[in-house]
């Protein structure tokens, strides 16, 4: 492995994309995929005059916060283009240079000069490991903990196996994907522990995360709050076979994904679905995880109900109203049977 300082230089060297000296929009998931793409880009380039955009995991139409923003350069991380396409056809015709790089399925890419795209939907295939496909990178300790973020176990430790990374570094990455992960759920950034937007300001220092796990306090925080809701999720009511059903409270806010996860680890011929009771009401946030073993698209059956999208094996709703449930319970079944 090389020294960071090393790994650095040599990733500014080969980037393809340099930033300008106006002000350069990151705008990016605020999960671990999203994290971790972002950094790797950052470790590759002159950051000037940078601003960051982003926002819980499900908050993915940030564009619409950049809509007036004419002749800059934007590097979107991590948010599908299909949710965010009336903003970017705007900000591509006000002189936007635009590069992109996402892993959920989208219609409809744009393809005008100004545009950038690095999509891949394959199920292997995330965001971090677009960008340091891309980079052409020596160190892939970054993308590694963006696979394990987004339960890419098998893809994550493919990678780690051909760079001869040290096994006791695979497994602080593994964690560190997965409590990265986990502070990006919550129906707000009041929900998180940390503000995705200051979480990757506090990474960018550093070239290597095991650095950053040893010489920040982020992960002993998270591992703690992720424990204690894991314990708490052990309780959860279960509506169907595969079906489980949250509270509406901030700490089931938090694990829904992780305990999406967790399931979908321990039963991997099994579909699964995770439930959590919006505040103030009875609709639901939705997360469902298809068979790790099988071919059944997750995003299909999200995509039937609105707000619903994702990717093959990891897709969700964001809002689920009250008298869709029985429905979405029975297309679960009919699905996934």
């Amino acid at each position: 492995m090389k020294e960071p300082s090393d790994f650095a230089d040599m990733c500014r060297d080969l980037a393809p994309w340099r930033m300008n000296d106006m002000t350069n929009y990151f705008v990016f998931n605020g999960d671990a995929d999203g994290i971790c793409a972002a950094q790797q880009l950052l470790l590759s380039e002159t950051r000037k005059d940078l601003e960051l955009i982003t926002g819980v995991k499900r908050d993915i139409s940030l564009l619409k916060q950049i809509e007036t923003v004419y002749d800059a350069d934007i590097t979107v991380l991590d948010i599908a283009v299909e949710k965010n396409h009336q903003s970017l056809q705007m900000l591509l015709a006000q002189g936007c240079r635009v590069r992109y790089f996402d892993h959920h399925v989208s219609s409809d890419i744009p393809d005008p000069p100004n545009f950038e795209g690095h999509i891949d939907t394959m199920a292997t295939i995330n965001t971090s490991f677009l960008v340091f496909k891309t980079l052409k990178s020596f160190d892939p300790s970054w993308a590694i903990a963006g696979l394990f973020g987004d339960n890419m176990q098998p893809a994550a430790e493919t990678l780690a196996k051909e760079f001869h990374l040290d096994p006791r570094a695979l497994l602080q990455l593994k964690e560190l994907g997965e409590l990265l992960n986990y502070n990006a759920y919550g129906n707000s950034i009041a929900d998180l522990y940390f503000d995705p937007a200051d979480l990757l300001g506090t990474i960018m220092p550093f070239d290597d995360p095991v650095q950053f796990i040893r010489e920040t306090s982020v992960v002993a925080t998270l591992r703690k709050g992720q424990e204690a809701a894991l314990a708490q999720a052990e309780f959860a009511e279960e509506l169907s076979p595969g079906i489980i059903r949250f509270p509406d409270e901030k700490w089931a806010r938090r694990v829904i994904g992780i305990y999406a996860n967790k399931i979908a680890r321990e039963e991997p011929d099994k579909a699964h679905a995770v439930l959590v009771i919006k505040p103030g009401g009875k609709d639901c946030v939705v997360s469902v995880r298809s068979p790790l073993n099988g071919r059944k698209s997750a995003v299909e059956l999200c995509c039937l109900f609105p707000t619903g999208g994702g990717r093959v094996k990891a897709a969700g709703i964001n809002h689920l109203l009250e008298n869709m449930a029985s429905r979405f319970v029975e297309e679960f079944k009919d699905h996934f049977k």
